[in-house]
Parts: structure tokens; sequence; C-alpha cells
């Protein structure tokens, strides 16, 4: 017949610690942090004589790091937006400016499609999906942080803007 020998002393106080660092480490990880960065903005665009899309906006109430204005800018590669069906490579810019000075600044690089929208209903006309990299912020804590970029532009002059830390 086997034996075993029920752990006592050190070994137990070992097989103790071992549950606590599990315990607290299942905790860390259940309880996930909001991105840094988590901003929806929502205006109106126009199309520039140079093709590129001026977008005037306003953060919806639950941004991260805060609310405010919002200017941005899409800028296809080749000067005009595609047709639907086709897609190309643009840049992007995102501009949130709070209060006490506090702003928010993204440059970001990706691809706009041109989509189809059903005549005489609202659509989105355009998508841009991008990387973005903060470029200024204030606090500083920001600069440097990258994460994803998105723009759509309805055929009726809506359009919304968001990034978020990835």
């Amino acid at each position: 017949m086997k034996t075993t020998a029920i752990p006592t002393g050190r070994a137990l106080a070992a097989v103790a610690a071992s549950l606590v660092a599990l315990v607290v480490t299942a905790d860390a990880g259940a309880a996930a942090k909001r991105p840094p960065i988590d901003a929806l903005a929502v205006g109106t665009h126009v199309v520039s004589d140079d093709g590129s899309v001026e977008i005037d906006a306003v953060t919806v109430s639950y941004a991260v790091p805060y609310t405010g204005p919002v200017r941005a800018t899409l800028t296809p590669d080749d000067g005009s937006l595609p047709d639907p069906g086709a897609c190309e490579p643009a840049r992007a810019t995102y501009r949130l400016d709070g209060e006490k000075g506090r702003h928010l600044e993204v440059a970001s690089v990706g691809t706009v499609c041109g989509t189809w929208t059903q005549t005489g209903v609202s659509g989105t006309g355009h998508v841009y999906t991008g990387r973005y990299r903060v470029v200024s912020s204030s606090p500083k804590r920001f600069e440097r942080t990258d994460g994803f970029h998105d723009v759509r532009l309805s055929d009726t002059g809506d359009a919304s803007s968001f990034i978020i830390d990835t």
C-alpha cells in the first residue's frame, strides 16, 4: 500500500502562497482597465476641392480622456474618395480639444473604401480604417501611444471619427 505524506510546515506555506498568488493574478486580469484613449466624435463633413475631407465634430459623453470639440481630416492618397466597392490608401488626423488647455492629436495611416448606399436613404458612403500614433497631447502621458482609428462619412454630410488605444 502506498502512503502519501500530508504537507506540513514549509510545504503547506508554499502551497498557500502559490494559491494566493494565483487568486491575486486572476483578480487583476478580471478587472481589466478601460483603454486610456477611447473617444467617439460625431458631426458633419465637407469634401474640399483637393479631395481631402474636413470633419467638425464633438465627442460623446463617455469619451476618454476628456470630451470636447474635434477637428479631423481624411486625405486619400490620390486626392479623391473611391467609388463604391473600391479602396485606396489614405491618411487621417484627429484633434480633440478639452477643457483647461488639454488636447490630444493623432495621425493615422490606413485605407478608405467606398460603400454602396440605398437611394433616398442616408447611409455610410465611405469608411476609413487605420492605425494611429499620438503626435501631441496634454498631458504628455499619451504621446507615442498608438491605436485604431475609424472614420465614417455619410452621403448626406454626417460624419463620425473614433479612436481607441489598442
